[in-house]
């Protein structure tokens, strides 16, 4: 081959990886939905339906507000975890990423979610 055509094969190459990181457009569609989740939360510390609730449990005011800080430790750590396994997911799971340098690619959901748990704390 002479240079001329291995520089078209390159050029042609990374045409081609262009268009295949194109196609992963539609998994950052799931990022967005992750991020109307913060959107959640918010509406989810203001309502009426929670106060309702805390009142008619009659719950001291310090045990209620343990209650929503630890609620919301689990779910940030739930978010990490699947931010943590997401980063991975868009790197098609190669050799560099934490996934497949732990063995993990054809291990259960279950598993995966544990580990990736572990890593984001």
């Amino acid at each position: 081959m002479t240079v001329q055509e291995i520089e078209k094969h390159n050029s042609d190459q990374e045409a081609i990886n262009k268009l295949i990181r194109l196609a992963r457009i539609p998994r950052l569609y799931r990022l967005l939905r992750i991020l109307r989740l913060f959107k959640l939360i918010r509406v989810f510390k203001y309502s009426r339906i929670l106060s309702s609730f805390l009142a008619a449990a009659k719950m001291n005011a310090g045990i209620s507000r343990m209650l929503k800080v630890i609620a919301t430790i689990f779910l940030s750590i739930h978010l990490m975890t699947c931010f943590w396994f997401l980063v991975a997911k868009l790197n098609d799971f190669n050799e560099g990423t934490w996934v497949s340098q732990m063995g993990l690619i054809g291990a259960s959901r279950a598993q995966q979610y544990l580990v990736a748990c572990n890593w984001s704390l």
